[in-house]
């Protein structure tokens, strides 16, 4: 259904889907994470958000860039045996099984 120029569908996720995406609205940034990364969180943050309420996007959604991949991928494997270390590995996965779920449900 077109609403005010936005596509509106019906909850068409899972449960599971859904829970994923009201987890990572709730969780906190890593101490391991620069401010650069913070920023594209809240950006994500934004159209998860949206998305809950219904509305779909036409957009591609990527959670990190190749380069910015393997910077968190080393900082996760010099601080693998911390808690900080597995809380940003926490944040990276989450973050790209969002960006995943927003893509499955994404409007041509």
């Amino acid at each position: 259904m077109l609403v005010g120029g936005i596509l509106i569908f019906g909850d068409e996720m899972s449960k599971s889907e859904k829970l994923i995406l009201e987890a990572f609205m709730k969780l906190k940034k890593p101490a391991l994470i620069s401010c650069e990364f913070d920023t594209a969180n809240d950006y994500l943050a934004g159209y998860v958000s949206r998305f809950l309420s219904g509305e779909r996007f036409s957009v591609d959604f990527n959670a990190f860039s190749k380069s910015e991949y393997e910077l968190l991928n080393q900082t996760i494997t010099k601080n693998f045996c911390s808690a900080e270390g597995k809380d940003l590995l926490s944040y990276v996965l989450l973050t790209k099984l969002v960006c995943n779920i927003l893509n499955k449900y994404k409007v041509e």
